[in-house]
Order: C-alpha cells, then structure tokens, then sequence
C-alpha cells in the first residue's frame, strides 16, 4: 500500500489554490454580457466550483491525517 505523504498533500492542495486564484482571475476579466463568452463562463463557472469542492475535501482530510 503506498503511504501518503502529507507535505506532498499540502503542497498539491496549496497548488491548487493558485490554479483557482488564476482560473478566477481570467473569469473575471471576461465579458459577461458578450453571447460568444457563454460557453466560457460555464465551463470556468463549473471548473471554480470543482476545484473548490476538492480543496474543501482535502483540508478536512490532512487535518485529520495529522491528528492521527
């Protein structure tokens, strides 16, 4: 069974973090109101909030690893 390293957990979830800060960045600065800009939107709309579910399900997890 392969041990899990939690430096190595933090550091992908600290990884991740920037990748959403960059993903939320471009998102913002697109043009809401432009139709050729939907697809876009949803599709970063739905990466943002994937990411976010990730993040929340890691911390929780190193958390507890490091409690135990």
């Amino acid at each position: 069974m392969e041990t899990l390293d939690l430096n190595e957990l933090d550091k992908k979830n600290h990884k991740l973090k920037e990748e959403l800060h960059q993903l939320e960045t471009v998102y913002n600065s697109l043009d809401k109101k432009n139709p050729e800009n939907k697809e876009y939107i949803e599709r970063a709309e739905k990466l943002m909030k994937d990411i976010n579910t990730l993040i929340n399900m890691i911390i929780p997890a190193i958390k507890t690893l490091r409690n135990n």
